[in-house]
């Protein structure tokens, strides 16, 4: 079973998120409102993969993924999401990014 974290924000998108990925199967998933949060759960607990919004109060998602980059353990996927519909993963060296309001489609793709 792979390790998932969300972290967001807004509480409910990230529930429906959650909801969503434990459907598909294969996922134990933990929701985060900051990153912090994330990164103090992460030191004892690593994850396989790390959907993080894009625009949160403290640290972004852009700084967040930047900090998962530097650690030992890293991510085997690390997924952006964000409402702007044309943000540029290229320019970040993101492999993946959801754009909200996503669909299972869309989710899928992210993770497999």
């Amino acid at each position: 079973m792979k390790k998932l974290a969300i972290i967001d924000d807004e509480q409910m998108l990230a529930e429906v998120l959650k909801e969503l990925i434990e459907r598909m199967g294969g996922f134990e998933v933990e929701i985060f409102t900051k990153a912090d949060d994330f990164f103090i759960r992460n030191e004892s607990y690593s994850f396989d993969i790390v959907f993080s919004d894009l625009n949160m109060p403290g640290m972004n998602g852009i700084q967040c993924f930047k900090k998962l980059s530097l650690m030992e353990r890293k991510p085997e996927k690390m997924v952006i999401m964000t409402g702007e519909s044309d943000f540029a993963k290229e320019e970040y060296k993101l492999d993946y990014c959801l754009i909200k309001p996503f669909t299972r489609e869309s989710i899928r793709s992210c993770l497999f």
